[in-house]
């Protein structure tokens, strides 16, 4: 008996994640289990703010991707490596 549920027939390892958080700034990656860096793309309006006021909005948004990536796609992964092991490219 099969206890998985894949939405998609199989894990999602090897396939492309990405998300827009409420501040604008934009996450992508090559696969959803995180095994290459996320690529990071800021929203240009953050350039305008102050550069404490950028790193909040950036972990507020870092923050919102784990959260959102641990409800939906993490049940489906085959095996993570864990949300401490990210490495993050701001592009």
């Amino acid at each position: 008996m099969n206890w998985t549920n894949w939405i998609h027939g199989k894990p999602m390892n090897d396939m492309p994640f990405m998300h827009n958080s409420f501040h604008g700034t934009s996450f992508t990656c090559d696969r959803c289990d995180f095994k290459t860096p996320v690529n990071v793309k800021l929203d240009v309006s953050l350039m305008e703010v102050a550069d404490v006021d950028i790193l909040s909005k950036i972990m507020l948004d870092i923050s919102e991707m784990i959260g959102y990536h641990a409800t939906n796609i993490f049940p489906q992964l085959n095996g993570f490596q864990g949300y401490d092991c990210i490495r993050y490219k701001i592009v």
